[in-house]
């Protein structure tokens, strides 16, 4: 039915969302620990 086909397009598109947030969130934390670094080893 219409309602059974749009509950499955908006929980993949929930899933896409909460996997994009998830890889952004991976990817500032390794930028974070990255510039972190950088800035110790000029510092120091």
């Amino acid at each position: 039915s219409l309602t059974d086909v749009s509950q499955r397009v908006s929980r993949l598109a929930h899933s896409g969302i909460k996997d994009l947030y998830a890889m952004m969130e991976g990817k500032l934390l390794l930028f974070h620990k990255i510039t972190s670094c950088l800035l110790f080893v000029t510092v120091y």
